[in-house]
């Protein structure tokens, strides 16, 4: 079990770390970040990386550690799918 919450906390810093970078250097002024509250609303994505399919509420989290690092981040609703 401990090696795979490793595992888990190691992917989400590494997406977290990847995106705050991203958004850093291409967001401007007012960079915003929209996350999903539920599974059916987020956009599929496939991440290679992750030891588990991402959720919703692993967005949430990951998109906490991107507004630690990046200054001014709004985290907004993303749109709900039809």
């Amino acid at each position: 079990m401990r090696d795979d919450v490793e595992r888990i906390e190691a992917c989400t810093a590494e997406v977290a770390d990847q995106l705050a970078a991203h958004l850093l250097e291409h967001a401007g002024p007012d960079p915003v970040f929209e996350v999903s509250g539920r599974d059916a609303d987020r956009p599929s994505l496939d991440l290679p990386i992750a030891p588990l399919a991402p959720t919703a509420r692993w967005w949430r989290a990951v998109a906490y550690r991107v507004a630690e690092d990046v200054p001014g981040l709004r985290l907004v609703e993303a749109p709900k799918q039809p």
